[in-house]
């Protein structure tokens, strides 16, 4: 419930006096309802999609789970690969592993990992993860965000950089944000 509270002003007239307005009130409160449509990620306001390139194989939609998308580049799905994950003190790049389409109403500025509260940290572990539009390793979306228009698409990479001591396992949530221009 979302309470809303009106300060009446007071107004000085010619002669000194104080006027009220005849519709004055110190605070209002009323109920209204509000839907809310939870859409698979694939189908929402900032749609995530896998993309049709070859490095979607490190991509999961779970049917289970409203068609959350998640990374997991431990063993592609799907191929007869023999790798099993990112070796030590390297730096690799996936181009184009997923997607993320505005169907919203307006322009939105999008960011991957950049939070206030610090929950996503590109450098973790010992591993840096970031992501970046389409091919352009240089234009990371922790730092730079990108324009969407309504009704458009981009494609995004993901760069994985790995220290000297050896990390094992790295397992952490990044958030995808939009904000409207």
């Amino acid at each position: 419930m979302n309470r809303r509270r009106l300060l009446a002003g007071f107004g000085a007239v010619a002669t000194s006096g104080v006027a009220l307005g005849t519709g004055a009130f110190t605070s209002a409160e009323a109920d209204r309802s509000v839907g809310v449509t939870v859409a698979d990620d694939d189908q929402a306001y900032l749609a995530l999609s896998p993309t049709q390139a070859a490095n979607a194989t490190f991509v999961n939609q779970d049917s289970s789970a409203n068609n959350e998308l998640s990374i997991d580049i431990n063993d592609a799905t799907g191929t007869a690969d023999n790798g099993d994950g990112v070796g030590p003190n390297s730096v690799y790049e996936f181009d184009e592993v997923f997607r993320i389409e505005n169907q919203g109403s307006q322009e939105v500025a999008v960011s991957i990992g950049k939070l206030a509260d610090g929950d996503f940290d590109p450098t973790a572990s010992g591993l840096t993860v970031q992501f970046y539009p389409g091919t352009d390793v240089d234009s990371l979306l922790y730092d730079d965000p990108i324009t969407l228009g309504t009704g458009t698409a981009q494609v995004i990479g993901l760069r994985i950089e790995t220290g000297e001591s050896a990390v094992e396992n790295f397992d952490a949530d990044a958030i995808v944000r939009a904000e409207a221009m």
